[in-house]
């Protein structure tokens, strides 16, 4: 199965509900989605306060658990588009930050996601919004979003957002590795079924 998005897909799934962007880091022809972001697998929202950010059951009069998805790059190779995550409350970007922290027995390095301040060039906040819902028993309205660590901090790797799964540090983001086999500009999340990384936008 090809599992290229075409951004027309993206627009015809949710044009109907779609906000025009109008100032901030937008660039030309964006679109914003102010939506609670739904992990299928758990049904619950992604949630921040103060700057972290974690899963709760979902609230839909929680302002602490909606987002504005803004795009800045559209069609990206034929693959996604790419947005920023950005906190309705607080105004903060959401990010895959690598980190060090020391132990007893050695330096320990781990990524994991968090608010922000908001610069559509900074990678850390670079997110590949991909539909996955042309995939056979997907849901139609399911979207995941990979982020490639390429700065100086980075190594290569791509991070999918991800609710939690067992092996995980953080419990948001799934380490997939360097990508292989296919150019760094069209990196997703490699595995289009999983439902800890398939989210649900709420309007």
């Amino acid at each position: 199965m090809n599992f290229k998005v075409r951004s027309a897909l993206v627009a015809g799934a949710l044009a109907a509900t779609a906000t025009v962007a109008t100032g901030g880091t937008a660039h030309a022809n964006t679109y914003q989605y102010n939506v609670m972001l739904q992990d299928y697998a758990t049904g619950y929202c992604l949630d921040s306060n103060g700057g972290d950010v974690y899963t709760n059951p979902c609230q839909p009069g929680n302002p602490y658990q909606r987002w504005n998805v803004l795009s800045y790059d559209g069609n990206v190779g034929g693959y996604y588009d790419r947005v920023q995550i950005i906190h309705v409350k607080e105004g903060h970007c959401l990010r895959a930050q690598h980190y060090h922290s020391k132990f007893p027995w050695g330096t320990q390095d781990w990524t994991a996601t968090r608010g922000a301040g908001c610069e559509w060039t900074d990678y850390h906040q670079q997110w590949n919004l991909t539909w996955v819902g042309n995939t056979g028993g997907n849901p139609q309205h399911s979207w995941q979003f990979a982020n490639y660590q390429s700065g100086r901090d980075g190594d290569g790797h791509v991070y999918c957002l991800d609710r939690g799964q067992d092996g995980h540090m953080n419990q948001l983001l799934w380490d997939q590795g360097t990508p292989k086999g296919a150019p760094v500009a069209k990196t997703t999340c490699y595995n289009h079924s999983n439902r800890y990384q398939m989210w649900n936008m709420v309007h």
